[in-house]
């Protein structure tokens, strides 16, 4: 179970009663995703829906070992198959990798199920998307200069390394302050 906010879409934990953005009542749903509630790989509890992507969904979950939260991608099982599918998810992971930035979420694993599925486990980061905060209007000079300035400097990382970020869009840009 999970609560969402019926007036902007927004989902939350179970047990959520008010959406914190625009003060809403949440209604409890009844999350039926066959991923929630399974232990990947032995190690990384899946919790909760994040959002879905061209190549799979990302979920929030538990490294059951040590307690910690990550948030887990996982590729599409149809996906399984395709050989070229599986090499770019395993450039992502080499990607993400190599990366080091306190602006950039870290990779804690890289992995394949027996059954099949891969998977990335990275740093869980609590806040909000870009597109959250735009949507109750445009952003004063300052701030917008402000997440600009970050967004580049990690941009910036990335790129004396080769690597080109080819899904930069305003949902993939989390804010925490």
């Amino acid at each position: 179970m999970s609560t969402v906010c019926p007036s902007c879409d927004r989902k939350f934990p179970d047990g959520e009663p008010v959406c914190p953005d625009d003060g809403a009542r949440t209604l409890t749903v009844r999350d039926t995703d066959p991923m929630l509630g399974t232990v990947l790989d032995g190690r990384f509890r899946i919790e909760r829906k994040l959002g879905e992507g061209g190549m799979g969904a990302v979920y929030v979950g538990v490294q059951t070992s040590i307690g910690r939260e990550v948030a887990i991608k996982v590729m599409r099982p149809e996906s399984g198959g395709d050989e070229e599918a599986i090499k770019r998810f395993g450039r992502e992971a080499q990607v993400v990798a190599r990366l080091t930035h306190g602006n950039i979420v870290q990779l804690y694993d890289f992995g394949r199920t027996p059954d099949g599925l891969l998977y990335l486990a990275m740093e869980f980061v609590r806040g909000r998307s870009l597109t959250d905060l735009l949507a109750h209007g445009p952003l004063d000079g300052a701030r917008a200069a402000a997440i600009l300035g970050q967004v580049c400097d990690a941009l910036g990382q990335a790129h004396d390394q080769g690597i080109v970020h080819r899904d930069l869009k305003p949902d993939n840009i989390l804010l925490v302050s």
